[in-house]
């Protein structure tokens, strides 16, 4: 099975950094490595040792599960399986669970050995990563862009719903000036029109795995309009043609900025990040089964521009996985 795979992947890091076991502490974290799911409020926590098999403290009120290691109820119980020395996530431990901690065992820092085989995705985590696609290719391409930003945000979430999907994110919708200022925007009752540009940023979560894209609509009779879609149209297709094993994320990144200075705008964000379970995730140097989005976008006050697109690193180059999206 995958979990298996993926705990013995992580039992070489450990071993390699002479660590005895390592704790997890992050929902997604203890979803990848055990497959317990990460929408619950029982707060699981993992203990993979570097040999043997991984222990699972839950809450007496969880679901039940077949395991493939132990799984326990007990804290103390749980505890008395921690090494002397026990990585652990500093990004996601709270205060209290790490002075908790420290009373029984020396606590290292390992949020980037946790987290490091998530960057590259195996073949049931790209069958969820597609299937989660379809579920926004198909909304995407049903969507009513009338209304307010709040009434389009309000269908992008109940049409995500109907098709077995949750929302990623809190979807973006932003008109006109909106699209011009505000990256994260909060969607408002201001009204869409045809005459504005409106971003649409939405991303569905399908089996644990998350999409992220991000389409822009313009009048295309408006000249400015269409110059500023086709300046980040032919920007997104420069930096994804550049997709490839063995290049540095903060290259393209580097090159983004670079090629967006010289067309004379502002850099307002990143390129794009890593996704997976969790909508941004660490993405360095890339490898074959890395997928991350590049998103260059524009915004000049008026008027806004932001495509998105998740693009799988291949053996020989890339493929984007949402092309087909709207």
């Amino acid at each position: 099975m995958e979990f298996r795979r993926r705990v013995r992947t992580l039992q070489g890091l450990l071993e390699a950094k002479r660590l005895p076991g390592t704790l997890l502490s992050h929902p997604h974290d203890v979803f990848y490595y055990t497959g317990y799911p990460a929408g619950t409020d029982d707060h699981p926590l993992a203990l993979i040792p570097a040999a043997g098999k991984p222990v699972l403290l839950l809450s007496a009120l969880a679901v039940p599960i077949r395991a493939y290691g132990q799984v326990l109820t007990d804290g103390k119980a749980f505890s008395r399986h921690l090494p002397r020395r026990v990585g652990i996530d500093e990004t996601s431990l709270s205060v209290a669970s790490f002075l908790s901690l420290r009373k029984r065992t020396r606590p290292v820092p390992a949020g980037e050995l946790i987290k490091r085989p998530r960057q590259v995705k195996d073949a049931s985590e790209l069958a969820c990563m597609r299937a989660a696609v379809r579920v926004d290719r198909t909304v995407f391409r049903s969507l009513r862009l009338e209304g307010t930003e709040q009434e389009v945000a309000r269908r992008i979430r109940e049409a995500f719903h109907a098709r077995g999907a949750e929302e990623a994110y809190e979807a973006i919708v932003a008109t006109g000036r909106n699209a011009g200022t505000s990256i994260h925007h909060v969607p408002t009752a201001a009204r869409l029109s045809r005459q504005a540009t409106t971003i649409v940023d939405a991303g569905a979560s399908l089996g644990g795995y998350s999409t992220d894209v991000t389409r822009t609509f313009w009048d295309s009779s408006n000249r400015v309009q269409q110059d500023l879609a086709d300046t980040v149209k032919a920007l997104q297709e420069e930096c994804i043609s550049r997709v490839a094993p063995g290049v540095k994320f903060s290259s393209l990144d580097a090159f983004y900025k670079r090629e967006l200075g010289k067309r004379g705008f502002t850099v307002r964000h990143g390129l794009g990040h890593g996704i997976g379970i969790f909508v941004h995730e660490p993405a360095e140097k890339l490898e074959k089964g890395m997928v991350i989005t590049i998103e260059p976008g524009i915004y000049t006050g008026s008027m806004g521009c932001r495509i998105e697109d998740m693009v799988l690193v291949t053996r020989s180059g890339r493929e984007v996985l949402t092309r087909s999206v709207r």
